[in-house]
């Protein structure tokens, strides 16, 4: 028996008019229904005088004046939007000159439109005034809306939690009526499953999506789309061992049970599978992953573990390492060792002292060597033993931070963080792009990365040794 995901579909509501779902949140439904909006878009408007607007939607008419009824003589301090998607963002720019807000979205990576016949398009001329980071916040009296970067159904997307009332606006990322769309390559399916296991891990009490109503027990339905994803991933691996070969095979075999009016997105997500599949080695095709390319069950890729463990003659003085460390702090807790660079001892060394004495407070691996591995991803808090390339203890770090982006999304900010060379962009770049391939393991701009920052722990700063 397949996945079953506890989708509702029943919303009370009435066009044109405002419902106020909790003490602090208001909701308007735009009249724009269709196969992938259910009823239309749920603009939300968050506190009172001065108050945020989520996702203003599309410009209609009937929908835009009953958002200014609901304004009124209230003062909107910001217009906040989950991604552009027309249906979500056209009318955000109006309505923040008309009330003088600041517009605020996450960064947008758009690269191409998605193909003729889905309803929601891009809109290319979005631009906001703020672009929002992870932990970024907006406030007013009594209410603060929260960054939360959920990337996957769209590169930008955002979702907006409201810790005051344990809600999270999830935009599309997470709808409560339907799975989302992945439409690549600016859709990403490895990064939409990671924000989704994001979202696990946090403690919302409430998802309130632009689409349809909302979700208010997270945790199951939550582990439903994971284990649905998966679900979806097994079946096109079957459907390739079974001899299809092409996007539309494969939909036909893995949806045939779904409304054919939704196989062309069903497409661009079975596609979404395939380039991840095909970034890692478990599938193949010539050329670039496309709608019209021909597939094959591959080989899983040439595997290297994200950190290289230690040899047992060193298990003795790591152990004593951390006990030092416990006894000195007070932490119980389990820990990881390994060392960075697992080829080069020499360069091992260098980054291990490079974050015992220097700048160094990130790291990165590559998502496909986690899966071939199957290793879980770092989490933050988690404790590691960092060595050199002798095998030897170096300091401990905590990870204080974890995300997925595409290669090609790396930021100087993150290239600053990781403390290797000149600290630029050019160099991060250039520095992994080699030391990967000299493991055997290429990648481009639409690999899937991860990214962690972490804090050094131990030694402490006054006792380190100078390299």
């Amino acid at each position: 028996m397949g996945v079953t995901i506890p989708f509702v579909r029943e919303m009370a509501f009435t066009y044109g008019e405002v419902t106020q779902v909790s003490p602090l949140v208001r909701r308007i439904v735009a009249r724009n229904p269709s196969l992938f909006t259910l009823h239309g878009t749920n603009t939300y408007l968050v506190g009172r005088g001065p108050v945020a607007v989520v996702d203003p939607g599309p410009l209609l008419e009937e929908h835009q004046a009953a958002l200014r009824r609901a304004i009124g003589g209230d003062t909107v301090s910001h217009v906040l939007v989950t991604h552009r998607h027309l249906d979500h963002s056209q009318a955000a720019r109006a309505l923040a000159e008309q009330t003088g807000a600041v517009l605020a979205a996450g960064l947008c990576r758009v690269t191409q439109a998605p193909p003729a016949g889905l309803e929601e398009g891009v809109d290319r001329d979005f631009a906001p005034d703020l672009v929002l980071a992870a932990d970024d916040a907006v406030e007013g009296p009594g209410w603060r809306l929260v960054a939360v970067p959920t990337p996957g159904h769209t590169s930008d997307h955002l979702c907006f939690a409201l810790p005051q009332e344990g809600v999270l606006f999830t935009g599309d990322h997470v709808m409560g009526w339907s799975t989302s769309v992945v439409i690549p390559p600016d859709g990403h399916m490895r990064a939409y499953v990671s924000s989704l296991r994001l979202l696990q891990a946090r403690a919302d009490r409430i998802l309130r999506p632009t689409h349809g109503p909302e979700i208010t027990d997270p945790a199951p339905y939550l582990a439903a789309l994971v284990a649905h994803r998966e679900e979806r991933e097994a079946q096109i691996l079957a459907a390739l061992s079974a001899g299809e070969a092409s996007v539309p095979g494969i939909v036909r075999m893995v949806y045939a049970a779904v409304d054919r009016r939704l196989h062309v997105a069903a497409g661009l997500s079975v596609l979404a599978h395939l380039r991840a599949l095909v970034g890692e080695g478990r599938v193949a095709c010539e050329g670039e992953p496309g709608l019209g390319s021909v597939y094959r069950p591959g080989r899983r890729a040439i595997s290297t573990p994200a950190r290289a463990r230690p040899d047992t003659r060193a298990v003795k003085g790591i152990e004593a390492f951390w006990a030092e460390f416990a006894a000195a702090t007070g932490v119980a807790a389990p820990y990881e060792t390994g060392a960075f660079a697992e080829t080069s001892p020499a360069l091992a060394t260098e980054l291990a002292l490079l974050v015992r004495d220097g700048p160094k407070r990130a790291t990165t691996g590559v998502w496909a060597e986690y899966q071939a591995e199957g290793e879980p991803l770092p989490e933050p808090g988690a404790y590691w033993v960092v060595l050199d390339g002798q095998g030897d203890p170096v300091c401990i770090v905590r990870t204080t931070r974890v995300e997925l982006r595409r290669f090609g999304d790396v930021d100087e900010r993150f290239a600053w963080d990781e403390g290797e060379g000149d600290r630029s962009l050019a160099y991060w770049r250039e520095a992994h792009i080699g030391y990967l391939a000299s493991v055997g393991i290429a990648v481009d701009d639409d690999t899937l990365v991860v990214l962690e920052w972490f804090e050094l722990v131990w030694p402490p700063a006054d006792t380190a040794v100078p390299a």
